[in-house]
């Protein structure tokens, strides 16, 4: 299948995109055949992500912005959301719950590191 093929599913059809899917260095080894709806809603999450991160970078309650899959098993529509790391939850009056119709989480940040004696403990 090409770049952008059509393929008829039942009575309607879709049209699909290639994508990289797996690389070793720089160079692409495997590709996936996804439906343009899929790669449109990707490219507007990464943007979305990439958008957020820049308006909150300087906000130090904030310690990641990412994208992940939504909880719900999705068929096309909305198969990713924007998950965004806080290190005190109570404060995420400034944080929409959604942008361009993304959904967007906030999830208390884990703390990453620890010394001996407080493994010890646990």
């Amino acid at each position: 299948m090409g770049e952008n093929d059509k393929q008829e599913k039942g009575d309607t059809k879709q049209e699909y995109v290639t994508i990289p899917y797996a690389y070793r260095s720089d160079e692409v080894i495997e590709t996936k055949e996804v439906t343009k709806e899929w790669f449109e809603h990707f490219q507007q999450i990464k943007r979305v992500v990439d958008e957020l991160a820049e308006e909150y970078q300087s906000n130090p309650n904030i310690t990641r912005v990412a994208y992940t899959k939504n909880d719900q098993k999705t068929t096309g529509d909305n198969p990713f959301k924007v998950e965004i790391e806080l290190i005190n939850t109570e404060s995420i009056e400034e944080i929409p719950d959604e942008r361009e119709g993304i959904k967007i989480d906030t999830v208390e940040a884990k703390p990453r590191y620890f010394s001996r004696e407080e493994k010890k403990e646990s």
